[in-house]
């Protein structure tokens, strides 16, 4: 953080909007405040260590700031600067700009119906929207025109006051095939189009009952008069009408209209399901999804979609149900006061709206289920992707260790995990060689650089391939997490050598000490917060520990071996290669030490000579053992 303590006093504490911007002048994050000074420095020095906090500590090179005159015009700023800068440390609404509503004209003498993503409010025009979701209210536009026969054209029509058709016009395509009731050539009156207009609106309000009454009046006149044809037509209007109303739930007459949201959160990626009741019948939903929520819990990520939401529509429902409290509700309220709306925003607290909301809840946490699914993303995986912030969940993950006595002997370990599990192929080890002494941070950087300096060369060729440096030429990709087995100190070795190969913007790195199971990421002196029983840290632990037991076998594998060789080196007359050539044969040194003298001399480059000197060195051997046990 380069924000200089001056410049954090001269915020003042008033209400506004604040922006956070990196050394290359980008916005990271846009937030509003009451208090901008104490809300600032709650972002700068609060005790959390959620990624989002720690990213914009890291990155933050200044701060800017914008008063306003209060709470609303503070949440209207906000919205729109996030939709212009697109910070990304802010959960932005993708598609706030294209709700679609249903307009119906009534400046046209045969009002029109159709679809819109602009509102003008000055046009006199109604709405009915918005709908989230677009393919719906396509379909609710074809279904009114067809079942009231709302003219199709988009032209200006006069029409005849007589109802008759003029003399040699027999109307269009839509008229020839019934779609139409073609007040272009005469074929309705404007009196009993604007009543056609008029169930329209009640269908669209959800008033289904209030239009078949209507009919039925309409139906049984024209029988008595003998109007059989028309009176047909109402009919079959009247059993359109109600079999559409019968794929319409009925929540309850008392819930009246409303908005019900559930959100859920799995990992680093949340869903909220809104559902829409309007004269207590469910007659649509939408479901809003955001793959990177930055650590956000199910109240900030709900605040953060009503606030988006809200700006700008209307339509805005007299209740709004949701899921999980709300984080702050003073900017929402007053937006919604100064700009005329009726709203509250509650909890639900009674039976039938307890239902609702886990129904939305429900469909929200089966959409992310399935998702995650499809991905075939463990739920351990998605919650470090979260966590710790990453671009994309780390379906590869090695795990390095050291193992050493008192510097003696050092060698490293690095296991690999894939989709969650060991991949004992990608396995490697590590005899240090470069460090002399009890030097753990040395020999973390050696095993950092002989592992992943091969990537540095081919990155130019094929992507992100690597030779293996142990010497098999295998070619690996680069892993999507590294964990070091340490502290601090470990972890700020392996970033450093990662620093000099240029390599620390590809591999994400970090390190999980024994003590306290406590995680480190580069950047922050403080270990971060983890969820108790979390899957991501049963998972990075498990890691850990394979890595932890690899060195330990390796390290035990290298001191019996050199124990093994110690004492041939001890025999006059065995160099390396007649050394190499006894093991090769016999396998271990007590078999060696049984070995008769025609075994010994069958080996190559082990004379007669030679295996006298070693039979009488074990001899000697024995001999001493002996006298040390008397």
């Amino acid at each position: 953080m380069n924000i200089t303590k001056k410049r954090l006093k001269d915020i003042p504490q008033k209400t506004g909007v604040y922006l956070f911007r990196d050394s290359q002048r980008k916005v990271l994050y846009v937030g509003k405040a009451v208090d901008l000074q104490s809300r600032v420095n709650q972002h700068l020095f609060a005790k959390d260590d959620y990624y989002k906090e720690l990213m914009i500590r890291e990155r933050s090179s200044d701060i800017e700031y914008i008063l306003t005159s209060g709470e609303a015009e503070a949440l209207i700023l906000e919205n729109n600067l996030i939709k212009q800068y697109k910070p990304p440390y802010n959960v932005r609404l993708k598609d706030d700009k294209s709700y679609p509503y249903i307009r119906i004209t009534v400046k046209d003498k045969f009002s029109r119906v159709e679809l819109t993503r602009k509102v003008n409010k000055k046009d006199g025009a109604d709405y009915y929207g918005p709908y989230y979701d677009s393919g719906s209210a396509k379909r609710s536009v074809k279904l009114v025109k067809r079942l009231f026969r709302i003219r199709r054209c988009t032209g200006a029509v006069e029409g005849k006051v007589s109802g008759r058709r003029k003399k040699g016009n027999n109307g269009c395509l839509n008229r020839q095939m019934e779609l139409c009731s073609s007040p272009c050539s005469g074929g309705i009156s404007e009196k009993d189009y604007r009543a056609n207009v008029k169930r329209v609106k009640w269908f669209l309000k959800g008033k289904t009952k209030k239009i078949v009454k209507k009919l039925k009046k309409e139906m049984d006149k024209a029988a008595s008069e003998m109007k059989f044809e028309r009176a047909g037509e109402l009919r079959d209007l009247i059993a359109d009408i109600g079999r559409i109303s019968e794929t319409q739930r009925v929540a309850n007459k008392r819930l009246g209209d409303m908005d019900i949201m559930g959100c859920s959160v799995i990992g680093n990626e949340g869903c909220i399901q809104v559902l829409q009741v309007r004269r207590g019948n469910l007659v649509k939903g939408k479901r809003f999804l955001f793959p990177d929520i930055h650590g956000m819990d199910q109240s900030e990520l709900i605040t953060s979609f009503l606030e988006q939401l809200f700006i700008g529509k209307i339509d805005i429902p007299q209740r709004v149900l949701v899921s999980h409290p709300l984080t702050e509700n003073r900017f929402i309220n007053k937006w919604l006061k100064e700009s005329g709306a009726v709203c509250r925003i509650t909890q639900p607290n009674k039976k039938e709206e307890r239902e609702l909301v886990n129904l939305a809840e429900r469909n929200a946490r089966e959409k992310l289920d399935k998702l995650i699914e499809n991905k075939g993303y463990s739920q351990g995986l998605v919650e470090l992707k979260e966590t710790l912030g990453l671009s994309e969940v780390p379906l590869r993950i090695e795990g390095m260790d050291i193992s050493n006595i008192s510097g003696s002997l050092a060698v490293g370990s690095l296991v690999c995990f894939e989709d969650g599990k060991p991949e004992k192929s990608r396995y490697r080890r590590y005899r240090i060689k470069t460090v002399q002494g009890i030097d753990d941070y040395a020999m973390i950087r050696e095993v950092v650089r002989r592992r992943y300096s091969g990537l540095l060369v081919s990155q130019q060729g094929n992507g992100k391939k690597m030779e293996d440096n142990e010497g098999n030429g295998e070619g690996l990709d680069a892993p999507g997490l590294l964990l070091i087995d340490g502290g601090k100190g470990h972890l700020s070795s392996a970033l450093s050598e990662l620093q000099c190969m240029e390599l620390d913007s590809i591999i994400p790195l970090i390190s999980i000490a024994k003590r306290d199971e406590e995680i480190f990421v580069p950047g922050n002196s403080t270990p971060m917060k983890w969820k108790k029983g979390s899957e991501g840290l049963e998972l990075l632990k498990k890691i850990r520990d394979e890595a932890h037991r690899f060195a330990i076998a390796y390290h035990r594998l290298v001191r019996k071996k050199r124990t093994r060789e110690s004492i041939l080196d001890d025999i006059p007359g065995i160099g390396k290669k007649r050394k190499r050539n006894l093991l090769r044969k016999f396998g271990s040194i007590d078999k060696i030490r049984r070995a008769s003298l025609e075994e010994l001399c069958k080996v190559k480059l082990i004379d007669r000579k030679t295996s006298e000197s070693i039979i009488k060195f074990f001899k000697i051997k024995d001999i001493v053992k002996d006298l040390e046990n008397d």
